[in-house]
């Protein structure tokens, strides 16, 4: 059967040669005889060929990608084919004689063998190597001999794979010791039951005889059961240490506040240190530092949770001339932020008052920069009182309706200065309103379209204020459920496009639609695991409305953000 594939892969990437439109089809059929090559072991017994092979597949993957020309596509492929012609047919007939002894390899394998007993598996993989090559020289003898060797060989991997296998996964004295956070309140006797552990893992590698190996884990095992008795005895003498370290934990210090928890870790196991010598006078000093300590991370992260946002944006209006052209909206910022601050400091507070303080300082501080930036324009003479008065009129207008338009806009009737191409004007023609996603909540103002190839997600109501580039908090609620959406599709390219309304000049709107989707995507990237690789961000400005800019909602309606899913 692995010969007449061969034959029918090579039927097609013939025909690909008179009609080049196959490139997908063929890039197919190169995979699934790659794939089959490997079913077989067929690259243990060809390694070269194989990784020459594979090499080539993925050079043309890559170019397709790309959308490089169908010259050099086939040429990767004729070339991956090609070496293997001579694999795929096993001339040396090696599968048949190494069957068993591939068997005995995958369930070593499957035991960790690899990992685990490194240098008992080296050793058998070099064997089989060398057997491998005695065959294809033809100077092999007793080739039965030879398998039952090589699947004795195989056998002890597996055998010190299992074991090894079991000490790192489900060696309950390590566990045990761990789960009573010994390393920290009995870090001496920890450090020498992890360093005997180390030993008995490297024995079981070096396939050392079963006793001892049993001295080594036995030796190992009653490190870490001291470590745990000591660790239970240390927290009847300082029982709360560990609930400050664990609210610690909870509200981000690792990430927050990394200095500041490593600090009281370090403090806390040179308490357990001074525990482990008698000395229990210093271990309590110690631990009560440590509790400090904790308590001192937890409130730079909860801050670090709750006032990074807010404080970014005070920086930014400050930037913006904010302390000159807005500040009394600025003060009211700081008194909020202050306030919110003072509640963390305090220890007694709930996250709900303290969100409600920092956001509403986050939005005064966006307002401060919004009237410092038109402030500044106007001084300078980019945009007069009445323009910015008449826009900012227009604005709020468009903004009482909260709800999306409920159909699919028509293609807009434009003047003959904003006209676009036939492909735009014929795009969303493509796109039928779907019940995708219908399982997540998306909010009334986000539309989702498709079409045979794409899905389209339409966000109303984005950026609040009219000049902002940053997400608000609102806005970042919004974008969970997109994330969510896209989570979906994690291997397919994702386009986010920002357009904007006509308020303000073109070149203003422009920029403003590049870092709108440049934030966008950023969201997404920090609470997914998308690749940014497959994320591109795109702005727009005013340059593709959906309708002509004499409709009295035009700005709500061409002020979005489009996503779209390239299924």
């Amino acid at each position: 059967m692995k010969i007449s594939f061969f034959f029918f892969t090579l039927f097609v990437f013939n025909m690909f040669s008179f009609a080049q439109s196959v490139d997908n089809s063929l890039l197919d059929e190169t995979e699934k005889l790659l794939n089959e090559v490997e079913s077989n072991s067929l690259n243990i017994f060809y390694p070269e060929e194989y990784s020459t092979a594979l090499s080539h597949f993925e050079n043309a993957e890559d170019l397709l990608n790309e959308l490089g020309n169908s010259a050099e596509i086939n040429n990767e492929l004729k070339s991956a084919l090609y070496s293997l012609s001579g694999v795929s047919e096993d001339p040396e007939n090696l599968n048949e004689i190494f069957h068993g002894v591939i068997l005995r390899r995958n369930l070593a394998l499957q035991s960790g063998a690899d990992k685990y007993a490194g240098d008992i598996w080296n050793e058998s993989e070099n064997a089989l190597n060398e057997a491998i090559a005695s065959v294809k020289n033809g100077d092999a003898e007793n080739l039965q001999l030879l398998s039952q060797q090589l699947s004795g060989n195989y056998d002890k991997a597996k055998s010190a794979g299992d074991r090894a296998s079991k000490l790192v996964n489900d060696w309950k004295p390590l566990q045990e010791a761990d789960s009573s956070f010994a390393n920290l309140l009995s870090p001496e006797e920890y450090s020498a039951g992890m360093e005997k552990y180390g030993d008995a893992l490297d024995l079981i590698s070096e396939g050392e005889d079963e006793s001892t190996i049993n001295s080594a884990i036995h030796q190992a095992g009653m490190s870490f059961n001291n470590a745990s008795l000591n660790a239970e005895r240390y927290l009847q003498v300082n029982s709360d240490v560990l609930d400050y370290r664990s609210e610690a934990k909870k509200a981000g210090a690792e990430k927050y506040a990394a200095d500041e928890w490593m600090e009281a870790d370090d403090l806390l196991k040179q308490s357990g240190e001074y525990f482990e010598d008698g000395n229990v006078e210093k271990s309590s000093q110690l631990a009560t530092e440590a509790v400090s300590a904790y308590a001192l991370a937890k409130q730079i992260a909860d801050k670090g949770r709750f006032l990074a946002d807010a404080e970014e944006q005070i920086n930014i209006a400050v930037d913006s001339g904010a302390e000159k052209y807005a500040p009394n909206t600025l003060a009211e910022s700081l008194r909020l932020f202050n306030k919110a601050s003072a509640e963390i400091e305090s220890g007694d507070f709930t996250p709900e008052s303290v969100s409600h303080y920092a956001d509403n300082s986050e939005a005064l501080a966006r307002k401060a920069q919004y009237i410092s930036v038109i402030a500044e324009r106007i001084e300078a003479g980019d945009e007069s009182f009445e323009d910015f008065a008449l826009n900012w009129w227009n604005t709020m207008d468009s903004n009482t309706s909260k709800t999306a338009p409920a159909q699919q806009p028509a293609a807009p009737t434009v003047t003959a200065v904003e006209k676009k191409s036939p492909d735009d004007e014929s795009y969303y023609d493509r796109f039928s309103l779907s019940d995708k996603f219908e399982d997540i909540p998306f909010t009334n103002n986000t539309l989702v379209f498709e079409s045979d190839n794409e899905i389209l997600i339409r966000m109303y109501g984005l950026f609040a204020e009219p000049i902002s580039e940053e997400l608000n908090f609102d806005d970042k609620n919004r974008l969970k459920n997109l994330v969510a959406a896209l989570e979906k599709y994690p291997k397919s390219q994702i386009t986010v496009a920002v357009h904007t309304s006509q308020v303000d000049t073109k070149a203003f709107n422009k920029a403003l639609s590049e870092k709108r989707a440049e934030n966008i995507k950023s969201y997404i990237l920090r609470n997914s695991d998308l690749s940014e690789a497959l994320i591109n961000a795109v702005g727009y400005g005013e340059e593709r409305p959906l309708v002509g800019f004499n409709d009295s909602d035009s700005i709500y309606k061409n002020k979005r953000v489009e996503i779209i899913i390239n299924k």
